[in-house]
């Protein structure tokens, strides 16, 4: 277990840690304002997967029949979640895929991305999302650049992925 003197600090939708010995202060017309004091301490395992906060957690705490995403059309709960989570990550570890080698991530706000997504890290091996509006060169450049062994495309991207394809090195 790690100790870290440090808490954190939300920054918009980024977390960061924030030295714990520290005062930090804004100047507002002239006068100094406190904003906040570190008085925490946070403790880190040495070996942490996200994965288990985000879901095995909520399995072992007996809430896996709650609801964990809601799509367009449909509510999926943090067991169904889990056990998609397992089954993408045991179909990546059957296609080879390693520890630390990275997934090409090129799909919609669908369930199915927080399934890729989760899937991808249990295993150990590391996500790379990217955004649907890019070009076939922009996710060649992801490509080549992440050496993305393995990529989940949705179906309506493939047209745009596809040509992305030819030349990689990494396959």
């Amino acid at each position: 277990m790690k100790q870290y003197n440090a808490y954190p600090v939300a920054i918009g939708r980024w977390m960061a840690l924030a030295p714990l010995d520290m005062q930090y202060t804004a100047s507002v017309a002239g006068a100094v304002v406190t904003l906040m004091r570190a008085t925490a301490r946070i403790e880190l395992p040495d070996q942490f997967n996200l994965v288990d906060h985000f879901v095995d957690r909520h399995i072992r705490e007996g809430r896996g029949d709650k609801t964990a995403i809601i799509g367009s059309d449909r509510r999926l709960t943090y067991g169904q979640i889990a056990e998609q989570v397992n089954r993408t990550g045991n179909g990546l570890l059957g296609l080879g895929l390693q520890e630390e080698q990275r997934v090409l991530l090129v799909l919609r706000d669908i369930p199915e991305f927080a399934t890729a997504y989760f899937g991808t890290m249990k295993i150990g091996a590391v996500a790379v999302p990217t955004s649907t509006a890019l070009r076939a060169s922009d996710y060649a450049w992801f490509l080549e650049e992440s050496r993305a062994r393995i990529a989940f495309v949705h179906s309506t991207l493939l047209t745009e992925f596809e040509p992305a394809l030819s030349g990689q090195r990494y396959r």
